[in-house]
């Protein structure tokens, strides 16, 4: 048995932040490219473009910043508040981790998993 968290920051509209666009954000961060990124996860340019603009939305403040075409063709950067934004998020994702992990060990001992699983096989 196995314990699986999922972390969802939301706004009033809904959910805005989560594996998804924490995904979308890091790839865009190392490739350099919105549409790479996208690419990568089998999403149209077009919804992770919307997607950005979302987060930047409920933000209220820019997380990406595109650079046009050209003879070195375009591209994305995060911006400063996009990169602190990727950081802290891990940060939190990392102690929810730890803390859900100790939860979920206090679970299963105050359960005693052990004798569950032996009623269920005499039931068998």
């Amino acid at each position: 048995m196995q314990m699986q968290l999922k972390i969802m920051i939301c706004d009033e509209c809904g959910r805005f932040m989560g594996a998804g666009p924490y995904k979308l954000l890091c790839l865009t961060d190392s490739l350099g490219s919105l549409r790479q990124a996208a690419l990568e996860m089998g999403m149209s340019y077009s919804k992770a473009h919307a997607l950005i603009k979302r987060l930047e939305s409920a933000v209220q403040r820019q997380i990406l910043r595109s650079h046009s075409g050209g003879a070195a063709g375009g591209g994305a950067e995060l911006t400063d508040f996009g990169r602190k934004m990727l950081q802290e998020y891990t940060l939190m994702e990392r102690r929810l981790q730890r803390e859900a992990a100790l939860a979920f060990e206090n679970f299963c001992v105050n359960l005693d998993f052990s004798m569950q699983e032996e009623a269920v096989s005499e039931e068998v």
